[in-house]
């Protein structure tokens, strides 16, 4: 479904990614994960058309897109849920699921996507009419999710999606993470907890400085004491 092939992102003189290739199939749940400045971010960012390549490509279901902007890729397929949630916190939990939805083509399927999030994060629906900036900070993070969802994406990226929050939250929304697979939803997953990435990914990428060190299945590359001893301690 995805090819980011030789990706080069810059900032200025900075080089934040050097030549990165990563490949996402169809039903997967794929793993990126790495230390702060590795280039987690600038990856997803770039693959939903927040960042300008230098060089390199993305090419969604055999569509190279270029210089395609952001709200394109959106319409597409493609949902970023960012680091830091991207909610809007004066509006109530149903208003911003409305917002995650605008992109669909027609309004009467908005209503059965937030069904579908109600399902999936039954909490949002017992809190529908309260404000986003009064929710706690797991139940921020899983209406961030719902929000991404709400646009039927065919493509979800979470970036940093435990960022901040208690193990037992972590442990929740890697729950919800296996059912979204279990569903088909393709995912792409930049994380700094190796532990949650390894718990419900079929493949995982470690980026060091910009580039791809490793690539394998998590029961795989967790067991090299390399990998081990640098990343599962992030």
């Amino acid at each position: 479904m995805l090819d980011v092939e030789a990706l080069v992102i810059k900032y200025g003189p900075f080089l934040a990614l050097d030549g990165v290739s990563v490949k996402v199939g169809e039903g997967e749940i794929v793993g990126v994960i790495g230390a702060n400045g590795a280039g987690k971010s600038s990856l997803v960012r770039a693959i939903a058309g927040l960042v300008p390549a230098a060089s390199g490509r993305v090419v969604f279901k055999g569509q190279e897109l270029g210089a395609e902007p952001a709200y394109q890729r959106n319409r597409m397929g493609i949902a970023l849920v960012p680091e830091g949630r991207g909610l809007f916190p004066r509006m109530s939990v149903e208003e911003n699921l409305m917002m995650g939805g605008y992109p669909l083509p027609e309004r009467q399927r908005m209503a059965p996507n937030m069904h579908r999030c109600f399902g999936l994060f039954p909490v949002l629906r017992e809190r529908r009419h309260q404000l986003a900036g009064t929710l706690s900070g797991g139940q921020q993070q899983m209406l961030a999710v719902a929000m991404g969802l709400m646009s039927e994406p065919q493509l979800l990226i979470l970036d940093e999606p435990s960022l901040g929050l208690a193990p037992i939250v972590i442990g929740e929304i890697g729950e919800r993470l296996k059912l979204l697979r279990a569903s088909g939803m393709t995912i792409l997953l930049a994380e700094q907890n190796a532990n949650l990435t390894g718990n419900v990914t079929d493949r995982i990428y470690v980026l060091q400085t910009g580039r791809v060190r490793y690539h394998d299945r998590p029961e795989v590359l967790f067991k090299m004491p390399e990998v081990a001893e640098s990343f599962l301690s992030i």
